[in-house]
């Protein structure tokens, strides 16, 4: 019985591996963002965020401080936790890649404390996130994520 499995897995081991022609993953960026009404601007490690902290909801807010960035590869289909500083994890899942008039569109599925939202962005745009208070400020997420090179 053992040989017939072990033959039976050996036949369908091409089978079940990726096809060379599968979809490479994306790199996905979680960057948890202290913001404060405490003057102090933004951190030199985000000011490429400047013009997307600089709208509602985020306006309100004077200071923007990095406190942790993480870096996960997400293959199409397939979950990667990012556990943040509020102690819950925020759930990345890669769907499909879309063509977009510009530049290629990525469908990214966040979950975050069970309330999970599709978004369909371009490549390495942001999805920023209030997600609650935090150290007596506000912890916002911004996600981003581009196809990883082979």
């Amino acid at each position: 019985m053992r040989l017939a499995t072990a033959n039976l897995l050996l036949l369908l081991a091409p089978a079940l591996a990726a096809p060379a022609w599968a979809e490479p993953p994306a790199r996905c960026r979680v960057r948890s963002i202290h913001a404060l009404d405490a003057d102090g601007g933004v951190d030199k490690k985000i000011a490429k965020l400047r013009p997307l902290l600089g709208k509602p909801p985020f306006d309100r807010f004077k200071s923007f401080k990095l406190i942790k960035e993480d870096a996960v590869d997400a293959e199409i289909g397939r979950e990667s936790a990012v556990e943040v500083p509020s102690g819950k994890k925020l759930v990345v899942t890669f769907l499909e890649r879309v063509k977009g008039d510009k530049k290629p569109l990525l469908r990214v599925k966040l979950d975050y404390g069970g309330v999970a939202t599709t978004y369909r962005v371009g490549e390495g745009d942001p999805i920023p996130l209030v997600v609650g208070a935090h150290a007596g400020g506000t912890l916002v997420l911004a996600v981003d994520c581009a196809s990883k090179k082979k």
